[in-house]
């Protein structure tokens, strides 16, 4: 939580280059806060730039037409006796003459105060008492109020009609009378104290309690409310426009006249009723980029959008604030407009605009700090500060040029300013592990049910999940025995039969004491899709269980874009199309059947990633042929275990590999063919068995193998074998149509999830096969290489291939990313990257991060056995492996005492059960009876915990577990540790075994080039940190790199093996 608020150097650059050359003009140094000044000199760099546009009549106006007739306003205000710190309120709609008065009172330190139009007469009155106003800018509808409030509060305001009215002088008619021509270049804007001088009262809300207005200082304004523009990356121009859809009083529409200028983006409003269908003809005319707008307003776009036209593909960024944000309405969102940044924008207007960074953060958060922001939260029965994650308490800020309070409202004041100038925010809130903030309630509105407190957000959030609700609102009715009872008005979905029952019946289902049992993911889109394949397949073959197929459905793919390019060999840089694929897939298909090969029968892939390889690899699907991977880097006796237990009736390798697989086959008495990938002499060679036993065919005629897609196996893929032997895991066809296809959970557009993947993990590995299986179902192009995978080669492919998608382990992040310090490798065009098959180091994704800022990160955690992804990685908080997917199941066991363990932040067992089965391993059926339970539990061999809304973050494998004594030390957690130390590139932990003791922890380090890292560092910085039981009393050894497996994931095996070593030394 300690960890630095965000900043963007970019747009505090920008306006220091602004803000300096005001300064050199003027020669005082506080006008680099004069806001007034500011604007002015943006107008005059860019004066043919089109700053505003009138939706209701089409009229547009440029800055340097906006300039001159605010110069010609100042004129005005002059004559009409106003100075600086005086205030006027503008009450009119969003039209063009709204921004002169607005631009012209910034510049001579003028007070704007945006009022509601909508108040009576009694309710002006009010405000006219509290602000004083001199001039009060509003429609002719409200002219008659307006004079009669300024009566009854004893002012001397002059009301000036925007339109004309009989009643009172007209905007046009006060710049004719009142104004001046001006040379635009030769203005000066009034000198004042920005970091003291009011620019605006904003009202507040008042949604409980009455209305008042907070004040803004240009210096406020200048740094905390150009942080509304923080999603920016180039400066000036950070959006070609913005939708306005408040009125003038609310900081969401003030924001825009503000910054529009400074930030060259336009501004689109309108000067008639604000009705949906009038926003959605905006919305498709001008198809604005920005749009910051509440929840209501919102979710109301949504539900008119689901029957009429409204293109939401061109916004950039949609924020949505000033209320609870429910996390179905930012789902539905994404799906409307895919390409937008989504923010969930937390604001105060007594801070000068957002609190928070609201991007990239987990979903549900509200955001993470900011640099010039200062923040606590305190226990609101007790007062005193809380430190502590997951704990709730009262939001309080301090924020730069001070919190300044309510204008004329020093009682109400003094309530929320404490002495030391924390502004008391009224809101609950508690902070995860990183930090990131979660809006939980307005104290005001907690209800109270007898001893219980009630949040109506959590209620609402609650009854959002029913489809049939629009939008619904939670209060309490006054009881004089309990309290208050709560009550939901809902606005129903029409036709959605939803009823009074329904509601009560989802609030009665809900466990308000642990949330860990709210519905698992599920992307709709995805399984949509994968739907509608299916069902084209079923409908061609009158199979039921062929939705399952994935021959089927990877031949369906095929076909449905012959023309797409499903491959590329970076090693020698040619290309194939899916029509190749499948005509030479389809010829492989023939040469099997000559060869005898039949539905059940395995074959072997143990090549590199060429181009030939998928061939064998998607004839095998189409015929229900089961496919094994298997490492080419094994020795003859490991062969022979492998084809022992898979008994493959062909094996398909490269030239170097010919001689010990004959060996090995002879040895495990298997009679099995060899087919080599390249010439040898050895063996019959890919292209020669293709021209011998293949057969062309017409493509359209072809139909896959008929098989129970159910119960038929897809592939064998290798566990790690990073912790004993290597197996292989079943997977059926089913379990990857369910399971597999959730490895591509993040598409939002289906297909064409991505534009490429960049496969450098071995054919064996589950992270190069789901590839092989999922790229012509979801249509992405795999980038792969017949080449030595070396990091060099590597970041060869990635600057000239410019991959969108990888997915690997944290060592290979940690190699490239050594790499990517002394040479180029450009990490801006992936749009995925997920990192997994180990423990991931905190320290890792955040250097990802600053090298991939626009990447989706995501802590992949999968298991070969369950075919895929466990958790949805995405939108989580920071060290989670993620959430519940809605087709899986999960328990967490206590290892001991074989009980189910219910309870939040406690570590279990985890154990899983996917749709389809887990079906253990190939051919060792002990091996499978101890990690399958009677009734079909895997169990995972991994230790996790939840929080609170079931998040599971990986605590340790079991099987690593070192034991010291009666402790047991986890390796993760030392080598967390370690990794804090900046000299630490890399780091693993294992025990050297120990007669007395058991095992004594030892970490093997690979320091980073030059860093100067001893010994010492590493023992001190695990002393500092954890306890005794826990120091490093095997000893640190330092190594150049570390071991590693052929999927680049750590050899802990080795490891072992070395630690052994020392301890025979010793």
């Amino acid at each position: 939580m300690a960890k630095p608020g965000y900043r963007n150097e970019g747009l505090e650059k920008y306006l220091n280059e602004i803000g300096s050359r005001v300064v050199a003009e003027s020669g005082i140094p506080s006008d680099r806060y004069h806001f007034g000044k500011l604007v002015l000199q943006s107008l005059k760099d860019d004066p043919d730039f089109v700053m505003q546009t009138d939706g209701g009549t089409g009229e547009s106006e440029t800055n340097g037409s906006v300039l001159k007739r605010s110069i010609r306003c100042v004129a005005c205000f002059k004559k009409l006796g106003l100075k600086t710190g005086d205030v006027i309120i503008l009450m009119g709609t969003n039209h063009l003459d709204q921004a002169i008065p607005f631009y012209a009172a910034l510049f001579e330190g003028i007070i704007i105060a945006g009022i509601d139009r909508t108040l009576g007469v009694n309710e002006l009155k009010d405000v006219f008492t509290a602000n004083k106003p001199k001039l009060i800018f509003c429609q002719k509808d409200k002219v008659q109020d307006s004079k009669k409030a300024i009566e009854l509060a004893g002012g001397d305001g002059k009301v000036i009609s925007y339109d004309s009215s009989p009643d009172t002088i007209s905007f046009s008619d006060m710049m004719g009378k009142y104004g001046e021509d001006s040379n635009v270049q030769d203005y000066r804007a009034a000198d004042f104290d920005s970091e003291e001088t009011t620019a605006l009262i904003v009202a507040t809300s008042g949604s409980t309690g009455m209305p008042k207005a907070a004040i803004l200082t240009h210096k406020n304004i200048s740094l905390s409310s150009t942080y509304f523009g923080c999603f920016g990356t180039k400066f000036p121009r950070i959006t070609k426009s913005c939708l306005v859809v408040s009125p003038i009083q609310w900081f969401s529409a003030l924001v825009h006249y503000l910054l529009g200028p400074v930030f060259q983006y336009s501004r689109v409003q309108t000067s008639a009723e604000l009705t949906n269908d009038h926003i959605f003809e905006m919305i498709n005319k001008y198809k604005p980029t920005l749009l910051a707008t509440s929840p209501p307003m919102m979710i109301s776009l949504l539900k008119d959008a689901e029957t009429k036209d409204c293109d939401f593909s061109h916004f950039d960024l949609l924020m949505i604030g000033g209320s609870a944000v429910p996390e179905n309405l930012i789902t539905k969102l994404s799906m409307k407009a895919p390409k937008a940044k989504l923010a969930n924008g937390y604001g105060m207007s007594e801070a000068g605009g957002l609190i928070f960074y609201p991007f990239d953060v987990p979903l549900g958060s509200c955001g993470r700090p900011l640099a010039h922001m200062q923040y606590k939260l305190v226990n609101v029965e007790t007062g005193a500060e809380i430190k502590e994650p997951h704990k709730t308490g009262e939001l309080w800020v301090k924020a730069p040029g001070g919190v300044r309070g309510y204008y004329n409202y020093p009682v109400e004041t003094a309530e929320v300013i404490t002495e030391d100038g924390w502004y008391k925010s009224g809101d609950l809130h508690y902070r995860d592990e990183d930090g990131h903030y979660y809006f939980v309630e307005r104290i005001k509105l907690l209800l109270k049910y007898r001893n219980h407190q009630i949040s109506p957000v959590e209620l609402e959030a609650v009854i959002h999940k029913l489809p049939g609700v629009v939008n619904v609102a939670v209060s309490g009715i006054p009881d004089p025995e309990c309290g208050e009872l709560p009550v939901a008005f809902v606005v129903p979905r029409p036709g959605a039969g939803l009823t009074e029952k329904d509601v009560e019946d989802i609030v009665k289902e809900f466990n308000f004491e642990t949330r860990m049992g709210k519905p698992g993911y599920i992307n709709e889109e995805l399984v949509k899709y994968m739907n509608e394949i299916g069902s084209r397949v079923v409908a061609e073959s009158g199979i039921p269980s062929d939705r399952y197929h994935f021959g089927k459905l990877i031949l369906q793919s095929l076909k449905d874009d012959p023309d797409f390019v499903m491959q590329t060999d970076g090693g020698t840089g040619e290309s194939e199309t899916n029509g190749s694929v499948l005509k030479r897939s389809i010829r492989c298909v023939a040469c099997f059947k000559k060869l005898g090969l039949k539905t059940g029968d395995v074959i072997i892939l143990m090549g590199a990633n060429n181009l030939d390889q998928a061939i064998p690899f998607y004839a095998a699907l189409f015929e229900g042929i089961i496919i094994a991977g298997v490492d080419r880097t094994l020795g003859v006796n490991e062969l022979k275990d492998v084809f022992t237990a898979t008994k493959p009736k062909l094996i398909f390798c490269q030239s170097d590999k010919v001689q010990e697989s004959e060996k090995a086959k002879e040895l495990a008495g298997a009679d099995g063919k060899v087919i080599n990938y390249d010439n040898s002499p050895d063996a019959i060679s890919f292209s020669d068995m293709m021209g011998k036993y293949g057969e062309d065919r017409n493509v359209q005629d072809y139909k896959a193998a008929d098989f129970d897609a159910e119960e038929t196996i897809a592939l064998i893929v290798a566990t790690s074998g990073s912790t004993g032997m290597p197996k292989s895991a079943i997977l059926t066809h089913k379990n990857y149509a369910i399971t597999g296809v959730y490895f591509d959970m993040f598409g939002t557009t289906f297909p064409g999830i991505t534009k490429s993947c960049i496969v450098v993990s071995p054919i064996q590995w589950f992270s190069a096969s789901i590839h092989y299986l999922l790229g012509p179902i979801f249509q992405y192009s795999r980038i792969q290489s017949s080449a030595e995978m070396t990091t060099e080669h590597i970041v060869e492919m990635i600057n000239k291939y410019k991959p969108t998608f990888l997915a690997t382990s944290p060592p290979m992040i940690i190699s490239l990313l050594k790499e990517a310090e002394t040479r180029e490798c450009d990490f801006s065009h992936f749009e995925v990257l997920m990192v997994g098959g180990s423990a991931v180091p905190e320290h890792l994704m955040t250097k990802l991060r600053s090298k991939a800022p626009k990447a989706k990160l995501g802590n992949g955690y999968g298991m070969s056995e369950a075919g895929g992804l466990i958790f949805y990685p995405f939108d989580v908080p920071f060290g989670s492996c993620g959430r519940p997917f809605a087709h899986m199941e999960y328990k967490l066991m206590n290892v001991e005492t074989g009980e189910e363990v219910k309870e939040p932040h406690k570590t279990g067992e985890l154990w899983v059960k996917a749709p389809g089965g887990i079906w253990g391993y190939y051919n060792y059926p002990a091996e499978t009876a101890e990690v399958i339970t009677e009734d079909g539990w895997y169990k995972s061999g991994d230790l996790h915990y939840r929080d609170e809304d079931g998040n599971y973050f990986f605590v340790e494998r079991i099987k690593l577990l070192l034991k010291y004594r009666n402790h047991q030390i986890s390796p993760v957690e030392l080598e967390a540790v370690i990794h804090k130390l900046p000299g630490v590139l890399n780091v693993a932990v294992t025990g050297v075994p120990d007669p007395d003791c058991g095992d004594l922890p030892i970490a093997f380090v690979v320091p980073r080039p030059g860093a100067g890292l001893t010994e010492k560092d590493v023992e001190n910085i695990v002393k500092e940190n954890l306890t005794d039981s826990k120091l490093l009393r095997g000893g640190v050894v330092f190594l150049e790199e570390m071991p590693l497996l052929p999927t680049s994931k750590l050899d802990r095996k080795t490891l072992k093996q070395m630690a052994a070593a020392l301890a025979k030394k010793d």
